[in-house]
């Protein structure tokens, strides 16, 4: 059993040692206002085996538009998870991102959320060249969650508890005004200790209008992992989006992590035909993948995947004060008509 499975830490930096401090959100506000350049020439890594005060030691992730790399910082003494723009991806639009993704973890502190803990601009003396970055908690051995579940070979009540911390920091987001839009396995990282913890706000949206200048979206553009994506935002427009395509998005994992499939098989489908499959056909319910599930989680998984955002949980605290009533041997609200 998870360390913690039944506990709550005492806050995000519950782990932290003596001097360790997470970037305030005042101080997150302070650093990116006017930092990123939008004319900043970018910079190899291979020129800088060093980033500020950080020691780079390896790669952990890369993606489209950054790298997170393992790196080690001197005062305070930690390893941290260091997010660099990539240098052939210093457009306007990322840079307004990355901006972005920096100020909205400044302003989240709950222990499903990994920590933010400084930013900065790393310049290159010889070349004047910029790239920017931010340092935030490393995840020791760090697993999607629906991997960790599989590999640990958990049990349906221990997996469900698992979820509960999820939507407890998505919740926690969405009271500070911050919808992810990018909830997915993959986003969702398990610790050694058996904790979650909700990762990249790239392309999150906040409602903070100081945030939401730099973050918002063109009609038409479509953000997000298909597969784990609400019928609403598969429409891409933003003014349709709120914190329910977050629960949608939660449900789909959810679907994950107790029938051990997707609800959809998008993967290797056109983007047109892949988003027609998730604006309008019906996932098999759970209770068809496995007897076990029937009844109570099967309704709770198919609420939360409604089609239309106002049939589903208009919340994650409902979804989670469902899944709640069901370990509690409760009556569930999905059953009674709704949430």
């Amino acid at each position: 059993m998870p360390e913690h499975e039944h506990g709550e830490p005492s806050g995000a930096d519950a782990n932290a040692g003596e001097g360790e401090r997470a970037l305030t959100p005042e101080a997150a506000g302070r650093i990116v206002e006017g930092l990123f350049e939008e004319d900043a020439p970018g910079l190899e890594l291979g020129s800088a085996p060093r980033i500020g005060e950080y020691a780079i030691v390896r790669t952990l992730a890369s993606g489209g538009m950054g790298t997170v790399y393992e790196a080690r910082q001197e005062n305070p003494h930690r390893s941290v998870a260091l997010k660099v723009l990539k240098a052939n991806a210093m457009s306007p639009t990322n840079l307004r991102r990355f901006q972005s993704e920096c100020a909205i973890l400044g302003k989240l502190r709950h222990p499903a959320i990994a920590t933010i803990f400084g930013a900065g601009v790393h310049r290159d003396e010889l070349t004047g060249a910029s790239l920017p970055y931010f340092a935030m908690e490393l995840i020791p051995h760090a697993r999607p969650i629906t991997l960790y579940a599989k590999d640990r070979g958990l049990e349906l009540e221990r997996r469900l508890r698992l979820f509960l911390h999820v939507c407890d920091g998505v919740h926690h987001g969405h009271r500070q005004g911050v919808v992810h839009r990018d909830l997915k396995p993959a986003n969702i990282l398990v610790d050694d200790a058996g904790w979650p913890k909700v990762i990249d706000f790239g392309i999150a949206k906040s409602t903070d209008a100081d945030v939401a200048a730099t973050t918002s979206t063109d009609m038409g553009q479509v953000l997000g992992t298909l597969q784990y994506m609400s019928p609403e935002q598969c429409h891409g427009d933003p003014l349709l989006l709120d914190a329910r395509a977050d629960v949608y998005a939660l449900g789909v994992i959810l679907y994950e992590l107790v029938c051990g499939q997707s609800p959809y098989k998008v993967s290797e489908l056109p983007v047109h035909q892949a988003m027609k499959v998730v604006t309008e056909e019906v996932p098999p319910r759970p209770g068809s993948v496995s007897r076990a599930l029937r009844g109570d989680i099967d309704a709770i998984v198919m609420h939360a995947l409604e089609k239309e955002p106002s049939r589903r949980y208009q919340s994650v605290a409902e979804l989670a004060e469902d899944i709640r009533r069901f370990l509690g041997g409760q009556a569930i609200a999905a059953r009674r008509g709704g949430a």
